[in-house]
């Protein structure tokens, strides 16, 4: 009797235990896309009121083509230190478990010069935002002397290096190449950091084309392979290259996209052995959408879902960022800003 009772303490111990394990298991795993975007340049309306754009926006996914927006399409963020403006936000998880959200500090109607720094913010939820720097770049560094802004920064975790690499879009003028005072073109720099608040070593160049703009970089990893996107001057569209190695050797050129669009963001499906290259279609769009997506499973062909309508978004986002989120996170994010609503897909 004894030992029939002992061994059912062992199994139901052992069977909590592996509940346990699986709970938490399951609990760590993506489950929905969070999208993190801002809305446009702040035009002075018909009544001479001013819309606050220029902020960070929510929406949710659960199957990673859908999205509806959060918080009736309100700012879930709104910066208080630089410009005062947030445009291009980017998000990601850390090493450590936190969220980290870079932006370009930068109001448009003090004019596309503007920006000289990106702002940072860390977050343990999602919900509450903290520690909100200013990272001053443009004319801080001789690199970026003569620089007159500082786009589009994201950030991504270099395994050797052991610490974060930042990239941006900022001028190098010509005259640093063919000894002119032309305006110049724009280049990818990156610099690292350990606490997204101070660098800890100074931006050079990542990628250029002497001549031609180079802005909107995006770098995801697949596998043992770097994917490297980016928007040109020159097609107006998404060009990708590829790489085994994070700061270098950069080759295999793959067009995207030829129509007129920027800011990109690739991300995988949960599940599925495909990925959705997105894209601000910043001029007004065609086919009654703003933004582009493409799917691809080898990243070497991409097909155009805006020609076919197989995805929707429920809001005029402009440049931004998708990433998977938790259960856990996805429900805390609909009871906080969706009044506990589900989202369908």
């Amino acid at each position: 009797m004894k030992k029939t009772f002992v061994a059912l303490i062992v199994a139901l111990t052992l069977a909590t235990l592996l509940a346990s394990i699986f709970v938490t298991r399951d609990a760590n795993q993506p489950f929905a896309y969070l999208f993190v975007y801002f809305e446009g340049n702040e035009d002075l309306q018909a009544d001479g009121t001013r819309p606050l754009q220029e902020a960070v926006f929510y929406a949710l996914s659960r199957d990673g083509y859908n999205y509806t927006a959060l918080n009736n399409n309100q700012p879930i963020l709104i910066s208080n230190s630089g410009t005062g403006g947030v445009r291009d936000p980017f998000i990601f998880k850390t090493e450590e478990g936190d969220y980290v959200m870079l932006a370009t500090d930068m109001h448009a109607r003090y004019g596309w010069r503007s920006n000289n720094s990106l702002i940072t913010w860390r977050s343990n939820d999602l919900i509450n935002w903290q520690e909100e720097t200013i990272i001053p770049l443009a004319g801080q560094y001789p690199v970026l002397e003569k620089a007159t802004a500082a786009w589009a920064p994201q950030a991504i975790y270099d395994e050797q290096r052991g610490e974060y690499m930042v990239y941006f879009s900022a001028d190098k003028p010509y005259e640093m190449v063919y000894r002119t005072t032309d305006n110049g073109f724009k280049c990818i720099y990156y610099f690292y950091t350990k606490d997204f608040k101070t660098l800890t070593s100074e931006p050079q160049i990542l990628l250029e084309i002497p001549g031609e703009d180079i802005i909107d970089g995006d770098i995801v990893k697949d596998g043992e392979t770097y994917r490297f996107f980016y928007k040109t001057s020159a097609n107006q569209g998404i060009k990708m290259l590829s790489s085994a190695t994070l700061t270098s050797g950069y080759t295999d050129l793959k067009e995207v996209s030829t129509i007129m669009c920027e800011g990109s963001n690739a991300y995988k499906l949960i599940n599925k052995d495909k990925w959705i290259v997105m894209a601000d279609l910043h001029w007004g769009g065609w086919w009654g959408v703003n933004y582009v997506l493409y799917e691809t499973e080898d990243f070497s062909n991409f097909t155009p879902l805006h020609m076919t309508g197989d995805y929707s978004l429920s809001f005029t986002p402009r440049h931004g960022y998708v990433i998977t989120i938790t259960r856990a996170e996805y429900f805390n994010l609909i009871k906080e800003y969706n009044n506990g609503k589900r989202i369908s897909r």
